[in-house]
């Protein structure tokens, strides 16, 4: 991997994961869920780093995937608590 993605990379979440952690605490009302969904969804921009800094700013992309992660976990719980009521 190309070194300067990974230092670009690097300082895009030195810069904004304040930021991006607010939003996950909005998402999930919860500290340690914010975080697990921060670390979840910046490992996964981190996959794709260099695509994601060619030529435009990462942070839409995290949000929106911080986003869709949110809304994948309620489902998740919300399936969960579905299967648990039924007898």
């Amino acid at each position: 991997m190309n070194k300067l993605a990974d230092e670009s990379f690097e300082e895009f979440v030195r810069s904004r994961s304040a930021h991006l952690y607010r939003l996950a605490l909005l998402l999930t009302g919860q500290q340690a869920d914010a975080q697990d969904l921060l670390q979840v969804v910046l490992e996964r921009a981190y996959r794709h780093r260099a695509a994601l800094l060619r030529d435009v700013d990462p942070e839409p992309y995290v949000r929106k995937a911080m986003i869709n992660a949110a809304i994948d976990r309620r489902r998740l719980l919300r399936r969960r608590a579905e299967r648990a009521e039924v007898p």
